[in-house]
């Protein structure tokens, strides 16, 4: 009798947890189709000016900063990759002379998120 209980209570756990994964998988999928929907978007759609988005290896190592995040296990280190990925950003929006990171930092952001389209995104940030 205890070991059916006990039975019961862990397939109701792992079912739980199961189905709990199982839908963030359909989500992260659904984001990534939504993303990849969103490859047509050009960096002028976004008002940024197109030789801030022109320096290829800086924009490489902010694209690298956020699939590293996939890498990683604990929220802290997530974060310190989106947080890179920001800083890297930054520089890129500093370096020319008439880049504004304050206003040019969120559309060069969603313009890396959307070229990266980062696997499992919803799940990493979760």
């Amino acid at each position: 009798l205890l070991r059916e209980q006990l039975k019961i209570l862990l397939l109701d756990k792992i079912y739980f947890e199961l189905t709990n994964y199982l839908d963030n998988i359909e989500q992260n999928d659904k984001l990534a189709l939504h993303i990849d929907t969103l490859q047509f978007i050009k960096i002028e759609h976004l008002y940024i000016p197109p030789d801030l988005y022109s320096d290829e290896s800086t924009i490489n190592c902010a694209k690298r900063e956020l699939l590293s995040m996939c890498a990683t296990i604990s929220p802290r280190e997530k974060l310190i990759c989106i947080v890179n990925c920001c800083k890297v950003l930054v520089f890129l929006a500093t370096k020319e002379e008439q880049g504004n990171y304050d206003t040019d930092l969120l559309p060069l952001l969603i313009y890396t998120i959307i070229k990266t389209n980062p696997p499992n995104l919803q799940f990493q940030l979760k």
